[in-house]
């Protein structure tokens, strides 16, 4: 694979109203052909970075032209498994105030997105732990310096927890509905 340029437009696919380049394609959780678990689509972002992959390219041509982070963020609805594919390519390199034509960006004010602001100092410190190497863009180094490790993971802690109680109860009031 030596001499292969995971950024060649010849690597572009025709999606929705836009080409996707792999950086796209693996970023988008819909997508039938990556394997469902978030392990393996987290190993193939790791390898398209490792390739050299640009997590910030823009296709030219189709109607919309949008970064590889605006993948599963539809208008409508939200996908699982999305920002920690984000949080993911954001510690590639991504940069999350990159904009296109449907896509605003991603807030990283802790007080708006606390919980994606956990997934990306969780993956962080994963991907330390495995000798991962991350080139995040000034802007996420400035963050990922900000707090310390232990209250993030108290607070994804907090975020997982409140999470879970919602599902319960949403779940018993289906249930009890029925």
């Amino acid at each position: 694979m030596e001499g292969l340029d995971v950024n060649d437009s010849a690597f572009e696919a025709w999606g929705f109203r836009q080409y996707f380049s792999p950086a796209h394609v693996a970023l988008d959780p819909q997508f039938p052909y990556v394997s469902a678990s978030l392990k393996d689509r987290l190993a193939v972002i790791d390898l398209l970075a490792q390739m050299g992959a640009d997590f910030n390219s823009i296709p030219s041509e189709g109607l919309y032209q949008n970064p590889p982070l605006t993948a599963g963020t539809t208008h409508t609805t939200r996908v699982p498994d999305y920002q920690q594919l984000q949080a993911r390519a954001i510690l590639h390199g991504a940069d999350p105030e990159l904009k296109g034509s449907s896509f605003f960006g991603i807030s990283l004010d802790s007080e708006k997105n606390s919980y994606f602001l956990a997934f990306l100092r969780l993956h962080a410190k994963d991907m330390k732990r495995e000798g991962i190497s991350t080139t995040p863009v000034e802007s996420v180094q400035n963050i990922l310096a900000k707090d310390p490790e232990d209250k993030v993971l108290e607070r994804m802690k907090e975020l997982r927890s409140v999470s879970k109680t919602m599902s319960s109860s949403s779940k018993a009031e289906s249930s009890s509905s029925e």
